[in-house]
């Protein structure tokens, strides 16, 4: 029993400099990332969707400023 407790209590350790390494390589992942694809098609999606929100909100004042 002890010498599970051990072994778990070993890899926290080990574990905390591996994420902060990998949240350094997210970002750096994320920098590649955007230039490369698919951020360009996120923007693309968020443009078009707020594009038509716009539009939905445009055509309903129009509607009812009309009336």
């Amino acid at each position: 029993m002890k010498k599970p407790a051990v072994s778990d209590n070993a890899p926290p350790p080990a574990s905390p400099p591996p994420e902060s390494s990998s949240a350094s390589p997210k970002k750096k992942n994320r920098k590649k990332v955007s230039p490369s694809g698919p951020n360009p098609v996120i923007r693309i999606l968020t443009v078009a969707v707020i594009l038509i929100i716009l539009a939905a909100v445009a055509s309903y004042c129009y509607f009812r400023f009309v009336k």
